[in-house]
């Protein structure tokens, strides 16, 4: 089974450097993350993250920011946060699958997705403060994200 892994560069060595699948790519000079999906494309799921020197500070912290990304310095990990912390790269699972510009209520169908997976979805950054109750099922072959906002709700869907 592979492993999510967690590389850095620079946004100009963006499309040079072999990276594998389920790999997530930190560009150190402009901040931007991507995730290398099974085909080799790097998408991006992600243009802001918040970078914590050591997982101690992490741990440490009163009020981490809902649907943010957090990578950390000292291990490589990377984080989200809803209302527990979800690590995204560092452990053994199945090659997530990133869904970006993914709409509310709609279900994505995948035959990769079994009811034992987790997901999270990150809400794009200009309506995340209009968003409440974050919801992700997974059933077999499909995903479905629900939540609370007057508004049209899209971002990433990442399932892990």
């Amino acid at each position: 089974m592979p492993y999510a892994s967690f590389h850095e560069m620079n946004q100009a060595d963006l499309d040079t450097v072999e990276v594998p699948a389920g790999g997530f790519i930190l560009t150190r000079d402009a901040g931007n993350l991507y995730i290398v999906d099974t085909e080799g494309n790097r998408v991006k799921i992600q243009p802001d993250i918040i970078m914590i020197p050591t997982e101690a500070e992490r741990e440490a912290m009163l009020a981490p920011i809902p649907y943010k990304l957090y990578a950390i310095m000292e291990t490589g990990m990377l984080y989200s946060y809803t209302t527990d912390w979800l690590q995204l790269a560092g452990k053994e699972h199945p090659i997530p699958i990133t869904v970006p510009e993914y709409e509310i209520d709609t279900p994505y169908a995948d035959a990769n997705i079994t009811a034992d997976r987790v997901g999270t979805f990150v809400p794009d950054a200009s309506i995340a403060d209009l968003v409440t109750d974050i919801a992700v099922v997974c059933a077999e072959g499909t995903a479905t994200v629900t939540c609370t906002s007057d508004y049209p709700v899209f971002g990433t869907l990442i399932i892990i």
